[in-house]
């Protein structure tokens, strides 16, 4: 539309006389922050009700996928990993134990650990102690839990690791395939609660 010198204009906006706008008389209460205003929720509200049951044409679906593949394909930059994996890197995690896991990680590919489990699928003659599977992917599960024992004896070192009899006790392990060691209290998370619980009922004998 081309505007004259002069020309008045009117209802330029598309608002008719008589229009009622829709967040008249609405306030929005910064106290409880904006997805919780009468603002925001009317406004997602209407939105939804109008998306509701809307097909998209087939130029839009492609439009979409594009965006969605590109988005995909290029990522997040090198810059925006290092500073997300900084964030989160040592005692800002909130996984955080005290630099246990590389000494764990140290332990377990020791030799006298590769040793000990060797041992154990010997002893039981690469058989599942549970279901007696022999095919599937075999463990030498702890029936006191790895991460356990390091607690209890204040494991810190890899040399007082090496020095625990606990540890390295024959009479603790036992041969699991995969799908019956994940069904042990102690397999991988479940060995945490299990610390965690036991600590919480140390300290309520304490107590008493």
């Amino acid at each position: 539309m081309v505007f004259k010198k002069g020309q008045k204009v009117k209802n330029w906006n598309g608002f008719k006389k008589g229009y009622i706008p829709w967040n008249k008389g609405k306030r929005y209460n910064f106290s409880d922050g904006i997805k919780n205003s009468e603002l925001y929720l009317d406004r997602n509200k209407r939105i939804s009700d109008k998306l509701t049951g809307r097909k998209l044409s087939k130029n839009t679906k492609e439009k979409l996928r594009k965006i969605t593949k590109k988005q995909f394909q290029n990522g997040m930059s090198e810059k925006t990993k290092i500073k997300i994996s900084e964030s989160l890197r040592g005692e800002k995690s909130h996984l955080w134990k005290g630099g246990i896991t590389e000494l764990v990680y140290n332990i377990r590919n020791s030799l006298r650990y590769r040793t000990w489990r060797n041992l154990i699928f010997i002893r039981d003659k690469y058989t599942c102690q549970e279901c007696g599977e022999t095919k599937k992917e075999l463990n030498a599960h702890h029936k006191k839990s790895f991460s356990l024992i390091l607690k209890e004896n204040n494991i810190q070192t890899f040399e007082e690791a090496m020095s625990c009899q606990e540890l390295w006790d024959l009479n603790n392990g036992e041969t699991l395939c995969i799908d019956c060691h994940k069904k042990t209290d102690n397999y991988l998370i479940k060995a945490q609660r299990q610390i965690e619980r036991i600590s919480i009922i140390k300290s309520e004998r304490g107590k008493k």
